[in-house]
């Protein structure tokens, strides 16, 4: 299972990596007046009023009566975006685990939709009863940045609780990649086998040939790796759309026969993300990863409709889920820049569903963050930035808390101002946060994401999806 790094997730990786944080004119460079000094108890007086606290026991279990509370004021919005700064980051993922539990026993998402592929998910959950390694099985539909760690685990076997039951707490994915084991080794066949049962000639297709062996290429061979010619994209594009155009004509299975429609401009986009870069080994265009962030905005729209859920939750990296970028105004000049050019899956959310889709950001204020997936370093968190939402949270004497941006009252309305914060990545901007996202979970402390053990020894992530790992 690979994951495709965008180049702007590579930009943000590079600045952690290098710890690179402080830019000109950064809130780290700034030193309090008495004045302002004042002016800062004041609002971490007013910041505290705001917040919904969330106690956390020894083990890092969030109190369930203070999670509730966060499911309340949220409200009953059809999206409820759950994201974190970086996919390393341990403490956010098991925070999230809870909350998105809380949602569905609330009766507030009867849906989990992850930025994981969409055929995955699809075959992982048509295939639930037939389950062979217990809970486990279900872990194919989640990509491993999250289903491989001990954190994700709590979501997985809750869900594997609810799957006889009517109000079943539905797994599904939005992501166009087809890095997940499940496409590597299905999409493929079961792509012919659609076609075969749909009736559909491939011999009258000119492109059948050529495009199977391109599909072939991008699901066995790294994107990135690949070199792309004119000839191969249209030949790539002719075939999807004329699949697409005459599944339509099909009505039989009528649901199926959508699904695949789907799963063919889903396809199509995947390749074109990849035809249309000019990556090397770490650069790209930032239209390529548009072509992305597009089309799993499209995905989850599509889900939404066809499952006719009244609620559910994206879960994503906080930069694909970010309402408006261009609310962030300093900060990097190069970065900043990206970013502006950057059009994330939850604006075209933002933009059809409107206040129905609530979107939930995450601050971290100290300790580290490592990525157990790729088995990458860990990277110990900067100093808060002076006057940051997260410099105003460390005064604070919670573990967690909730901080909502919708209808600030009047005491509040200094959090409509550009403020200094570490979204995406941990690098430091100064954005209009409530244009940003729609609430904020804080978190005093971060971890890495941990493998799931096995008699007290890390289970290794080929075993695990083996099933030859047992969980405590």
């Amino acid at each position: 299972m690979r994951e495709e790094l965008s180049p702007v997730r590579l930009l943000i990786s590079a600045l952690v990596a290098a710890n690179i944080f402080l830019c000109s004119g950064c809130g780290g460079q700034a030193r309090y007046t008495d004045s302002a000094r004042g002016e800062g108890d004041k609002r971490a007086k007013q910041f505290a009023e705001l917040l919904i606290p969330i106690a956390l026991d020894s083990a890092g279990r969030a109190s369930s009566s203070d999670l509730a509370r966060v499911v309340e004021a949220v409200g009953r919005p059809r999206a409820v975006l759950l994201s974190e700064q970086a996919h390393g980051d341990g403490a956010t993922i098991a925070l999230n685990a809870e909350l998105a539990i809380s949602f569905h026993r609330e009766g507030r998402a009867q849906l989990l939709a992850t930025e994981s592929g969409l055929f995955d998910a699809e075959e992982t959950w048509a295939n639930r009863f037939r389950a062979h390694r217990g809970g486990r099985y279900l872990e194919g539909a989640v990509h491993g940045t999250w289903s491989a760690t001990a954190q994700f685990a709590p979501v997985l076997n809750y869900v594997q609780t609810t799957i006889h039951s009517l109000s079943a707490f539905q797994l599904a994915g939005f992501d166009n990649q087809l890095t997940g084991p499940v496409a590597q080794q299905e999409f493929a066949n079961k792509l012919r086998a659609a076609v075969t049962e749909m009736k559909i000639d491939t011999a009258a297709l000119e492109d059948w040939n050529g495009g199977m062996r391109i599909l072939d290429s991008l699901l066995h061979v790294p994107g990135n790796s690949q070199r792309w010619t004119a000839e191969q994209e249209r030949r790539f594009v002719r075939l999807f759309n004329s699949l697409e155009n005459m599944m339509a004509a099909d009505e039989k299975g009528r649901r199926r026969v959508h699904f695949w429609r789907q799963m063919m401009r889903s396809t199509r986009s995947y390749g074109l993300q990849h035809f249309r870069s000019v990556f090397d080994s770490v650069r790209g265009e930032i239209g390529d990863v548009n072509i992305r962030d597009a089309q799993m905005a499209e995905n989850f729209l599509w889900l939404l409709e066809d499952t006719s859920v009244p609620g559910a939750i994206v879960w994503a990296a906080a930069l694909h889920g970010a309402r408006d970028l261009t609310a962030i105004e300093s900060g990097d000049t190069a970065y900043v820049n990206e970013l502006h050019r950057y059009v994330p899956m939850g604006a075209k959310l933002a933009s059809v569903l409107g206040s129905d889709y609530f979107a939930i950001g995450t601050l971290a204020v100290e300790g580290s963050t490592g990525h157990s997936f790729v088995g990458g370093p860990e990277w110990n968190l900067p100093r808060p930035e002076s006057g940051s939402l997260e410099a105003l949270f460390a005064q604070l004497p919670f573990d967690a808390a909730f901080l909502p941006l919708r209808n600030l009252p009047p005491t509040a309305q200094w959090l409509l101002d550009s403020l200094w914060g570490r979204p995406f990545g941990y690098a430091p901007v100064k954005a209009v946060w409530p244009r940003l996202f729609d609430g904020l979970i804080f978190i005093r402390r971060q971890h890495p994401t941990t493998s799931p053990q096995v008699r007290g020894e890390t289970c290794l992530f080929r075993s695990f999806l083996a099933g030859k790992c047992e969980q405590h």
